[in-house]
């Protein structure tokens, strides 16, 4: 069974082996990048979550309506 080209290619780097200093270094660099977009995904996936959850609820509505502390109003 033959693999995609770019799943190889993906697959080569992201496992790349210790055997020599520049593929090892090339591991770390792509383990961290997918870490990193990985939690970007995942925030930003929670964000949504939470809007749209505050949307359907209706709690933007409600927090408008609330008194505030103090009014400014412009000088005469």
């Amino acid at each position: 069974m033959q693999i995609p080209y770019e799943l190889a290619l993906g697959w080569r780097y992201t496992r790349a082996g210790r055997a020599t200093r520049r593929n090892g270094f090339i591991s770390f660099i792509s383990g961290v990048s997918m870490l990193g977009i990985a939690l970007g995904v995942a925030a930003l996936i929670i964000v949504l979550s939470v809007m749209n959850g505050f949307q359907k609820r209706g709690a933007r509505p409600h927090a408008q309506r609330r008194r505030a502390h103090r009014n400014f109003c412009p000088r005469r």
